[in-house]
C-alpha cells in the first residue's frame, strides 16, 4: 500500500536543492576569504607580499629589508669573510669592498636578518640576473669605509628567488634586544631545517631548491 507523501514532506524535499546551493555559496566565500588573509610582516624586515597566497611557481611582488650579503662569504667554513668580519655574528661589519671582490660578485647576493640571539640568518637569495644591478649600486659607496649595508629591496619572487627591481640603503632599525634579554616575537614563514639550508648544491635531500 502506497502512503501518499504529505505537503510538508514535498515542501522539505523541494527546499533541499536551495539549501545545498546556499551551503556551497557560504563555503566558497569562506575559501575565497581564506585565500586573502593578510599575513603582513614580522615587523623586522620580513617578507610582505602584494599577493598573500602563492602556490608552486606563482610570481609574487615583495618588499623586504635586511643586510645585504654575498653567498661566497656566508658559506665560509671558518665563519670569517675575506675582510675579517664574522659571517655569523658580524654581518653588520661586512665591507662593501669585500662584496665587490670577484669571488663574491660571482657567487651572487642574498638578504640577512638578525635573530634575538645576535646570530644572523638568510632571509632570501637573489636571482643571478639581480647581480649586476646590485654590483652597480654598491659601486657608489667608498669600498673600505662602508659597512652595515642595511637595504630596502623590491622585487618579484620567482621559484623561491628574489629578482630585485629596486634597492636602496636604509637606516638600521634602532632597537635590537641584548643577547640575554627575553623578548617575545611573532613570525610568519616557512619552517625549514639547517641541514638542507646549508646544502652546497642548493638542492635539499628531497630534490627541492633551497
Amino acid at each position: 500500500m502506497m502512503i501518499p507523501s504529505s505537503p510538508w514532506r514535498r515542501s522539505r524535499a523541494a527546499s533541499l536543492p536551495l539549501l545545498l546551493l546556499a551551503m556551497l555559496f557560504v563555503v566558497s566565500n569562506d575559501a575565497i576569504a581564506a585565500e586573502h588573509v593578510d599575513h603582513g610582516s614580522d615587523g623586522h624586515g620580513g617578507m610582505m607580499p602584494d599577493h598573500n597566497h602563492t602556490d608552486g611557481n606563482v610570481t609574487v611582488e615583495v618588499v623586504m629589508e635586511g643586510w645585504l650579503y654575498d653567498m661566497y662569504c656566508v658559506n665560509q667554513e671558518d665563519g670569517i669573510a675575506p675582510d675579517g668580519s664574522n659571517t655569523t655574528f658580524g654581518i653588520h661589519d661586512h665591507m662593501v669592498g669585500c662584496m665587490l671582490l670577484t669571488q663574491c660578485m660571482d657567487s651572487g647576493y642574498l638578504l640577512m636578518q638578525r635573530g634575538v640571539t645576535g646570530r644572523y640568518f638568510p632571509t632570501v637569495v637573489f636571482t643571478n640576473s639581480s647581480t649586476m644591478m646590485i654590483v652597480d649600486w654598491l659601486m657608489q659607496f667608498p669600498p673600505m669605509n662602508t659597512s652595515n649595508v642595511y637595504v630596502h629591496v623590491t622585487g618579484m619572487m620567482m621559484e623561491g628567488l628574489l629578482n630585485v627591481s629596486m634597492i636602496e640603503m636604509k637606516d638600521v632599525p634602532m632597537y635590537y634586544p641584548a643577547d640575554d634579554e627575553a623578548v617575545e616575537y611573532q613570525y610568519v614563514g616557512w619552517v625549514y631545517d639547517n641541514y638542507c639550508l646549508a646544502s652546497p648544491t642548493g638542492i635539499a635531500e628531497d630534490g627541492t631548491n633551497v
